[in-house]
């Protein structure tokens, strides 16, 4: 829920990719609670749950080197 400040005496200091991965994933956690919708602004489209094909959304940092 974007609060990776809280665990920093179990996962250390938060990085930049892990804070923007947190700030994503409660947006479209919000955006869902509001509209049901999870979809938001840079996010790549998330469809709506069918049993035929269980789409569902993989959160993820992007790989870095």
């Amino acid at each position: 829920f974007d609060n990776l400040d809280k665990a920093i005496s179990i996962g250390g200091q938060p990085t930049a990719a892990a804070q923007a991965l947190a700030s994503q994933m409660s947006a479209s956690w919000a955006a869902f609670a509001r509209t049901g919708d999870p979809n938001i602004e840079g996010l790549a489209d998330w469809p709506v749950y069918n049993a035929s094909q269980l789409p569902s959304m993989l959160f993820d940092e992007p790989a870095s080197s």
